[in-house]
């Protein structure tokens, strides 16, 4: 499913700030004022998100971070940092070792999703997954800077029978629960982490996946269903399957940077803990180029609005000053409008199996391009507006792929509703077309001719809190599996999601 952030491409608050150490009684009066606040923050009468979030947690904790939908609650976190804590600070021991190197999370995803109309049979399936981190910071530690161990394991319920998308239900490509995976505990990550040259490099080496670190955009974990990622016959690794494997990071400038990755391909193993190397083993590879800019000048609420470069500065003062607000400002903090771009090549040296050959084809190759940027926002002081997305996908090996080509784009507007400036309102397009080899084997099987197929998805997400969502989520699918033989299929359902 989802896809997730290395601890050095999550954005967070200061994480220097060291609490203020409290007696053990004034310790529990706070923990027992925070849950009586996050009681409150599910009621109705509480409309300011924003102070909702401050009175929950500590401006000085560690945990306190704002939502934006660049950084969505994950489903299947592997790292720490991004994530809040419906714990708290356990009374204290968690600022304590958060102050020490060592940051933990239990995240609970459940996803309740049913096909009422459409597919081969109509059915309701429940999947969860709960995913356990560990982050140690050896800064804090021992004193060695810029080094990071991560270590995680998940638990998944539901298996491929509760997948919606297999042959016995709906029989789509593009799937409709993202999480589903197994029904066993399993290790998945266990890698080193290294900043040099004051982060101007970053190492990764050890167990870990490739789809983590490569064709992963965080803004789409907002998204259930394989919106999130694009779906590949080729061999390499997805979490919760890691590999040996190493990514090295290069930032060419401030917002630049270009990654290379080499990852172990091998047959994935039922708990994770086959850590071995085979003969047959080959190796994945991935490249990729990244732009994250900030377009217009600080304050701007739309991409066409104050981008004429021959305004005079006394101008721009003008236009940004505290008097255009209704309190004071610092107008410092006026934001720009973010942007995330990145292509990259996919190339391993596995053999994979052709649809039209007993043979296996060596060093298959493949690309894909995304872009996000945000182009409206009411209020430059927020995080909320509209983003718009698409991404590209193009594998042109016939013989191995399912779909040769894919093309998805969307829109996520955070804070459409007043007062609700944390939540997303989401919808999303998919398109793939069906490679003629693919098509060959299931004409030569007598089951159809696949061509295309489509998959759109509307959902919104209630942040009721930094760590507890509820997302009712549509989907639609569109000619099933490609073939026409496949009614067209209506998902509904719901995703549930808590950081403890």
């Amino acid at each position: 499913m989802a896809t997730v952030l290395s601890p050095d491409q999550t954005t967070t608050t200061d994480l220097n700030v060291t609490a203020t150490p409290m007696p053990e009684q004034h310790q529990r009066i706070r923990g027992l004022r925070t849950l009586t606040t996050a009681f409150k923050a599910l009621s109705l009468e509480e409309t300011e998100d924003d102070e909702l979030i401050t009175e929950i947690f500590d401006p000085n904790s560690p945990q306190q971070q704002k939502i934006s939908a660049f950084q969505p609650m994950p489903a299947m976190p592997h790292t720490v940092k991004e994530l809040q804590y419906a714990s708290g600070n356990w009374f204290g021991p968690r600022d304590f070792l958060h102050e020490h190197g060592f940051d933990f999370s239990t995240v609970y995803t459940g996803l309740f999703l049913g096909n009422p109309v459409g597919g081969n049979s109509q059915t309701f399936a429940y999947a969860d997954n709960i995913s356990l981190s560990l982050l140690i910071e050896t800064e804090k530690l021992f004193g060695w800077k810029g080094g990071r161990f991560v270590m995680s394991a998940m638990q998944q319920d539901g298996g491929w029978q509760e997948n919606l998308s297999s042959v016995n239900h709906i029989g789509n490509q593009f799937t409709v629960n993202g999480i589903v995976g197994g029904q066993t505990i399993k290790w998945v990550n266990l890698y080193w982490n290294q900043d040099i040259w004051d982060g101007r490099i970053n190492w990764i080496f050890g167990r870990c996946c490739a789809m983590d670190e490569f064709d992963n955009s965080p803004l789409l974990w907002n998204y259930v269903g394989s919106l999130q990622a694009a779906p590949t016959n080729m061999k390499t690794t997805w979490s919760p399957n890691a590999s040996w494997g190493s990514r090295v990071k290069l930032r060419l400038t401030r917002d630049t940077d270009l990654r290379y990755g080499v990852y172990q391909a091998t047959i994935n193993s039922l708990n994770g803990l086959n850590w071995n190397f085979y003969p047959d083993d080959g190796v994945s590879m991935f490249a990729q180029y990244s732009w994250n800019p900030e377009f217009c000048r600080p304050g701007s609420c739309s991409i066409f609005d104050y981008c004429n470069s021959d305004t005079t500065s006394s101008d721009k003062k003008d236009e940004f000053s505290n008097k255009n607000f209704k309190d004071p400002v610092d107008i410092s903090k006026l934001k720009k409008l973010p942007g995330h771009y990145f292509w990259g090549a996919y190339y391993t040296t596995a053999g994979t199996a052709q649809f039209t050959s007993s043979s296996n084809l060596d060093n298959a190759y493949a690309f894909y391009l995304h872009a996000d940027q945000m182009v409206y926002r009411p209020n430059p002081l927020t995080e909320a507006g509209l983003i718009l997305w698409t991404e590209l996908a193009y594998s042109p090996e016939a013989s191995i792929s399912i779909l040769t080509y894919q093309a998805k784009g969307g829109c996520i507007y955070q804070g459409l509703i007043p007062g609700r400036v944390n939540d997303s309102t989401i919808f999303g397009l998919g398109f793939g077309g069906f490679s003629p080899s693919y098509q060959s084997s299931q004409e030569s099987q007598g089951l159809g001719d696949p061509i295309y197929e489509m998959v759109s998805e509307f959902g919104y997400r209630i942040n009721l809190t930094r760590f507890f969502y509820v997302q009712p989520d549509l989907q639609y699918i569109v000619n099933p599996g490609g073939t026409g033989h496949i009614p067209n299929a209506l998902v509904l359902g719901a995703q549930v999601g808590i950081t403890f």
